[in-house]
């Protein structure tokens, strides 16, 4: 004998493990909706609602390193290791052409931009893939002049230009003259693995790296933000603009 439930799709799930599954003969969900099975046998059992889903089981999603998630017009998207997922604001599967296209693909990180074309950034297949809203799909990557087809993150400047983050630099992509300013090595950047990127509003380029702490661009001019200069880690992972300044996630906590 066991607990289970019935999904939406009613498939059943047999809940394991529990120390309470035989000869239940009483159940109730309490005003905290937590559960309670009283057993002839086992004594009584209690479970409580967990404040967290997973929501590969509640969404039939497998079971794959989820890379980023990014919700966008009342959908939901969740990059992964194996490709691209959607649900409308209803928990639907929404599968597409762009779903099919990124079939098998590590996808890193997702963006929308301000005209409405979706991003995708994809690691090591095609680079960045560009989903337009008419439903054209575009690719820009290291043979079209991007510095690498890496790609960990990607982020939406002031003036509508496109700046990539990959495991060998930057590169800044122009729509309308479909050209690249790109930063690696060479141009300054000692740890060229650049994981997360953030624009000001004065213009100036933010950029987390893997092992060389955090980048500041200006221009041409690329500043270089350690340890040394009080960060948890030299190893940056996100950054988020919040009231007071920037917030600086690292292996190691944060910084401000």
């Amino acid at each position: 004998s066991y607990v289970g439930y019935f999904r939406r799709d009613y498939s059943f799930t047999n809940i394991k493990n529990l120390d309470v599954d035989n000869y239940i003969s009483e159940m109730m969900i309490d005003y905290e909706n937590n559960m309670w099975f009283a057993s002839k046998r086992s004594g009584l059992l209690y479970l409580s609602q967990s404040k967290f889903k997973n929501l590969n089981r509640e969404y039939g999603i497998p079971e794959n390193i989820t890379n980023t998630v990014y919700k966008s017009e009342g959908n939901t998207y969740f990059g992964t290791d194996d490709g691209l997922y959607i649900l409308n604001g209803d928990g639907i599967h929404v599968e597409n052409e762009i779903t099919e296209y990124l079939k098998g693909c590590s996808i890193r990180d997702i963006l929308r931009g301000s005209d409405g074309t979706m991003y995708f950034a994809t690691y090591r297949r095609y680079g960045v893939v560009m989903h337009s809203p008419n439903g054209d799909i575009t690719i820009f990557n290291k043979a079209k002049g991007a510095i690498s087809s890496l790609v960990n993150c990607i982020y939406e400047l002031n003036d509508g230009r496109i700046a990539i983050g990959t495991e060998d630099g930057i590169s800044i992509y122009d729509h309308e003259t479909q050209e690249y300013v790109n930063y690696g090595y060479e141009d300054g950047l000692e740890y060229p693995n650049i994981t997360s990127l953030y624009q000001d509003g004065n213009g100036l380029i933010y950029a987390g790296s893997d092992g060389g702490g955090l980048y500041v661009i200006d221009g041409e001019e690329i500043k270089e933000y350690t340890e040394d200069d009080g960060l948890n880690s030299n190893v940056v992972s996100s950054l988020v603009y919040g009231k007071d300044g920037l917030w600086i996630g690292t292996n190691n906590g944060l910084s401000y």
